[in-house]
């Protein structure tokens, strides 16, 4: 029986998946959690600075976060412990950290200290930190011991003795009216300085619960309180409660803020989060795209937005409550969604993979298409027949119907094989349109009416898409641009008419009677030219070229802004700011964390009854977004950007966070190749930020780049410099003014002022010196020939001094060698005796002084002799002279002074010839044979002159005598005029000893 009954229900073609809750939409929401780079996913605080990044307390250490990268903050930089509790920014711009077990640090340059001040809180856990408004005092809410309040010198306490409920604080929150409202575990305090606790409320008198977990104030004055069983709020002292909403228990409620449209957002443990809008209450867990339904706090930052901190989950950030979707996970059937229809009662039918789904009145029904009926097919187009049946169109150009109960192939097929409908009209009832390649089939009432171009056109051969104005006029849209039909012409437009794409895929009017094209290159319009009677100039539009313009879907809203579905996201146009000022201004929506966007199909693009837009997307299901939430999308504030770093050949010379880095660098000549590191804050969007930088000095205009956040600039050179740079995102406008950074790149150093100064004194130095060299080189030129000339005439008149020199040399010798032969006939005329030996020793005095002469003109030096040869010589002419004597005499000579000059020669050669003569003539004459040594050597500042023999030596009675020989004195007067000093010794043979001063 069972499967009899399965079987008739197959055949029939119905099956009914189960009916799903419309509230389980998904929201536009970023996450970031572990996954992301977090060193934990329970966050318990979110702070948000001045500059746009955002800290967050974890329980693994604290963490900065710019939009990009996060770093984190443990033991390494000087925790106790890495369970942060609580973040606090005082109006110091100092950061106070509260652990779970090691009590209150404070953090500057990247590392925590802890103050000996703030010993009395290192046992303690600090659930919050707050500084007073009025005074400054930092205040501490502990878990066990009340509240320490830090005036700058010292800490005081408050405690259930001052009139607080509990020692365990939860909050603590500063109103305007200087009163403090002091959340605890058992009730709230009031207090007021000077005063006190004033007024207390507890579960007795008016909570919700015991546990009070915060103190919101909301914008009308309102105080929201969270406790554990549900909300308590109080205003003027009126209080009233909320412990279930829509009939569901709160229980645990830790958080509440409050959205700048007004909206209360109220975070639970457990429960998820509720929006309450002023009327009515909106859940969301899970399995609307929440990361956890454990809250732990709700943030509102500078922009407006919304950050969720929770237990296991992240942070989480709502990036817009006007765009939610619904997809296969909560019960619509499939993810890729490729049309949708709308019928009048409200249903809306959405056409995907093997069937259809409606949604109605917060409903969602799935419908299947058996097997038996078609298999494996999409819905590409639905519209509605005069019985109500719904038709609908597949990939394969098969024509099927719905009767709300079974499928079925439409008798259609059979009269509109070749053909495929693309729509109705929009002011007429039970109109289809069928297009194929040979023209366009009106069908109405089972009646055909076929329309072509009467211009022989092929147009027809590639229709796209069909719209019916509210003036009858027929738009065809085509692969090659657009057609409109008025009953009996066509007037054609394509790219040479102004179209900025000459492919059509959606067609829409306006509340003005402007058509819209939605084109493959962007948006086109051809305004209403009733009220002139002639054609005005299409005008077109672009989004962001870094974003597809390809139109998929074509919508306008009931405010005139028309809304463009791509393949990467949707595209806003205002078209009232356009017609009230002339200028369009586009919005980009991804609506995905990835890539460019959710890509969007066509024929699925309606607006319901309430207003609400609804589109189809390619694995993204399907998105509503819900205007009645907003006038209409707004244009959100550009991102705060700012310079990070600034390296000059790869060595950093600035970093934002280093408070002490300069604003205004001077760099070298040589530090002339820059990375400018920059950013911008988007934390919905991070990686879809547009900038716009310049290098005044430098760049002539701005360039623009999207996710790109370094700019090079190589071999600058010297000069002043500003960096410049702001950004949009693809919601926002440009900023109105840029961060910028000034730097320097100093000159070479001989290009500096002193060096050219330098420079110049050295060039009119130089100058001034060449001057005087050469004025000196001509004049020593000139005195240089002077000095020539008379060098020539001196050197002649030297040259004929030194002949004259030689000469007269020449003559004394000659003139000596007549007294000696004058001597010699003399010596004749006498007889042996003292007569002739006088004459004798007289003819070897003066050879000697002759040979002296002689040696004179015969060097080049007149001024000295050889005095080493003259003395060999002396010795030989001495030697041979006194052969006589027959004495067989050894000669030694040990001299090793060569040059003597001419007054220090002659004396020497004289006493040398005395010397000799006597040791031949006295020192041998008992004796046959002797030795006779002769030695002259340089001792210092002296000549060692050393006559000696072997002989008989000289009697005492003779070297005593007042009367010595004439030999003796002459060498005594010679060696006074040379200034020697003489020694005489007369035993073991004769020594003669002079020491001759150079």
């Amino acid at each position: 029986m069972l499967g009899t009954t399965l079987k008739i229900l197959i055949s029939a073609g119905i099956i009914f998946l189960c009916i799903t809750d419309i509230n389980a939409q998904k929201y536009n929401i970023k996450t970031y959690s572990y996954n992301d780079g977090l060193p934990s996913s329970q966050i318990y605080d979110v702070h948000l600075d001045d500059e746009g990044l955002v800290w967050l307390a974890t329980a693994n250490g604290f963490v900065k976060f710019n939009g990009y990268e996060f770093k984190t903050y443990d033991k390494r930089h000087g925790l106790r412990d890495e369970f942060i509790k609580d973040i606090f920014e005082d109006s110091r711009e100092r950061f106070w950290i509260s652990t779970a077990e090691g009590g209150v640090g404070l953090f500057l340059h990247d590392k925590v200290t802890y103050p000996q001040e703030f010993n009395p809180l290192d046992s303690l856990l600090v659930n919050k930190i707050i500084e007073s408004p009025q005074t400054n005092d930092i205040w501490f809410g502990t878990n066990s011991d009340g509240i320490f309040i830090w005036n700058g010198n010292e800490l005081r306490k408050l405690s259930v003795g001052d009139g607080i409920p509990d020692e365990i604080i939860r909050d603590i929150y500063f109103k305007d009216d200087d009163k403090v409202w002091i959340t605890t575990e058992n009730g709230i305090a009031v207090y007021e300085e000077g005063e006190g606790v004033i007024k207390t409320w507890n579960k007795e008198n008016g909570l919700s619960g015991d546990a009070v977990y915060q103190a919101f104030e909301a914008s009308d004055g309102t105080m929201w309180l969270p406790t554990d069983n549900g909300i308590t709020l109080i205003k003027n002292d009126e209080v009233s409660t909320i412990t279930a909403i829509n009939g569901e228990k709160l229980n645990f409620v830790d958080t509440i803020a409050e959205e700048d449209d007004g909206t209360i957002w109220i975070g639970t443990y457990r429960n998820g989060l509720y929006w309450f809008d002023g009327e009515e209450y909106t859940h969301i867990t899970k399995k609307n795209g929440l990361s956890s339904n454990y809250i732990f706090n709700i943030t509102k930052d500078n922009d407006g937005t919304i950050w969720v901190a929770t237990n296991g989950g992240g942070v989480s950030i709502f990036k817009n409550k006007e765009f939610k979707y619904y997809d296969h996970s909560v019960g619509l059937g499939a993810s890729s969604i490729f049309s949708l229809f709308l019928e009048k009662e409200g249903t809306l039918w959405v056409g995907r993979e093997n069937g259809i789904s409606s949604v109605k009145d917060g409903e969602i029904q799935t419908y299947d298409i058996p097997t038996d009926v078609i298999e494996d097919e999409e819905i590409w187009n639905i519209e509605q027949l005069p019985n109500g049946n719904l038709l609908l169109l597949t990939y394969n150009y098969l024509l099927l119907e719905f009767d709300g109960e079974n499928f079925f192939r439409s008798p259609l097929n059979d009269e509109m094989s070749g053909y495929y409908f693309v729509g109705t009209s929009a002011n007429e009832d039970s109109v289809l349109w069928f297009v194929a390649s040979d023209g366009i089939i009106k069908y109405k009432n089972g009646e055909y009416e076929k329309i072509k171009s009467s211009g022989g056109e092929n147009w027809q051969w590639s229709v796209t898409t069909f719209y019916k104005d509210s003036k009858d006029n027929l738009w065809i849209g085509t692969t090659q641009g657009v057609a409109k039909y008025n009953g009996t012409d066509f007037t054609f437009f394509t790219q040479k008419d102004g179209l900025n794409g000459e492919s059509i895929s959606g067609i829409k009017e306006d509340g003005r009677g402007n058509i819209w094209l939605g084109t493959n290159k962007g948006i086109s319009v051809i305004p209403n030219n009733s009220e002139t009677g002639r054609q005005a100039a299409i005008e077109t539009f672009e989004n962001d070229d870094l974003f597809l313009s390809e139109t998929m879907s074509l919508i306008i809203d009931e405010s005139g802004g028309v809304w463009q579905g791509t393949n990467a996201g949707l595209n806003y146009y205002d078209a009232e700011n356009w017609h009230a000022t002339g200028s369009m201004k586009t919005m980009h929506f991804p609506l995905d964390d990835y890539g460019n966007g959710v890509e969007f199909n066509g024929n699925a693009a309606v607006i319901d009854n309430e207003g609400k837009l609804w589109f189809g997307t390619t694995g993204k299901g399907l998105f509503q977004y819900d205007k009645s939430l907003m006038s209409g999308p707004k244009a959100t504030l550009p991102p705060h950007t700012f310079i990070r770093q600034i390296y000059a050949n790869g060595e950093k010379v600035y970093d934002q966070e280093l408070k002490d880095s300069a604003e205004n660098l001077s760099l070298g000549y040589h530090e002339n190749n820059l990375e400018i590191d920059f950013g911008a804050v988007n934390y919905k969007d991070p990686h879809r930020i547009f900038y716009r930088f310049k290098l005044e000095g430098f760049d002539e205009g701005w360039i623009t780049t999207f996710d790109q956040r370094r700019a090079f600039y190589t071999n600058l050179d010297p000069g002043q410099y500003t960096f410049s740079v702001m950004s949009k995102s693809s919601t926002s406008d440009w900023a109105e003014t840029a961060s910028a950074i000034k730097f320097e790149i100093e000159g070479p150093f001989w290009q500096t002022s002193w060096f050219l100064f330098f420079g110049a004194a050295t060039l009119i130095g130089l100058i001034i010196a060449y001057i005087k060299i050469h004025l000196n080189f001509a004049e020593k030129k000139k005195l240089k020939l002077l000095v020539d000339e008379q060098t020539k005439d001196l050197t002649k008149a030297l040259s004929e001094k030194e002949v004259l020199i030689k000469e007269i040399h020449h003559r004394v010798k000659n003139n000596m060698a007549v007294i000696s032969g004058l001597l010699e006939l003399q010596s004749w005329q006498l007889e042996d005796g003292d007569a002739k030996n006088a004459l004798e020793d007289s003819k070897l005095r003066i050879k000697t002084m002759s040979s002296i002469h002689e040696k004179l003109y015969q060097n080049k030096d007149l001024t000295g002799v050889n005095f080493k040869e003259f003395a060999e010589d002396l010795v030989h002419n001495i030697s041979n002279s006194l052969d006589e004597f027959s004495k067989k005499v050894k000669v030694s000579m040990d001299i090793d002074v060569e040059h003597l000059d001419v007054n220090t020669a002659i004396p020497c050669a004289l006493m040398l010839n005395e010397l000799i003569s006597n040791a031949y003539e006295h020192a041998f004459k008992e004796t046959e044979a002797g030795n006779l040594h002769i030695s002259f050597k340089e001792r210092g500042s002296i000549f060692e002159y050393k006559v000696s023999d072997d002989g008989v030596g000289i009697p005492e009675e003779i070297l005593n005598s007042d009367r010595s020989s004439l030999g003796l004195t002459l060498i005594e007067s010679l060696s006074a005029q040379l200034g020697a000093k003489l020694h005489i010794s007369g035993e073991k043979g004769t020594t003669v000893t002079l020491q001759i001063p150079k």
